[in-house]
């Protein structure tokens, strides 16, 4: 799949994204749009702000046109929490056989995945969010 190397490219370009636009409510969906197309994948979520009680931010884009439905508690979501602790690229080739995805698990559910990439966000030097890569089918 992708390395970290990745990653720190899109980081690198959405910094100067940042110092050159304004802050807007649909940054982050900005952000997962250019993340998805780069990636070549079926959804991008970005949750910012999860360790915040009021300042969660969600950015979502797929390439399909869809409503996509998170819900309230996500940021209690088994995986979130692993994603949470560490600084690691996570990849799942199939949702299907795993234990972090239980069969009604929203990512499945609601973005009808099969396979991702999970990284967590930083600010400050805490993990505070995570860019998520997902797939319909199963990607190695």
């Amino acid at each position: 799949m992708y390395d970290l190397t990745e990653f720190q490219k899109i980081g690198h370009t959405l910094i100067q994204q940042l110092q050159t636009k304004r802050y807007s409510q649909s940054i982050l969906a900005d952000f997962a749009l250019e993340i998805g197309q780069l990636f070549q994948a079926d959804v991008c979520l970005i949750i910012n702000g999860v360790n915040q009680i009021q300042r969660k931010q969600i950015g979502i884009w797929g390439s399909q046109t869809s409503d996509y439905e998170i819900p309230e508690n996500f940021s209690s979501d088994s995986l979130l929490e692993e994603v949470l602790k560490t600084s690691e690229v996570l990849t799942f080739s199939d949702l299907n056989n795993n234990s972090f995805f239980p069969p009604k698990n929203w990512l499945k559910k609601a973005l009808s995945l099969k396979s991702l990439m999970i990284k967590s966000s930083q600010f400050q030097e805490k993990n505070n969010g995570i860019i998520l890569i997902g797939y319909r089918q199963y990607h190695d």
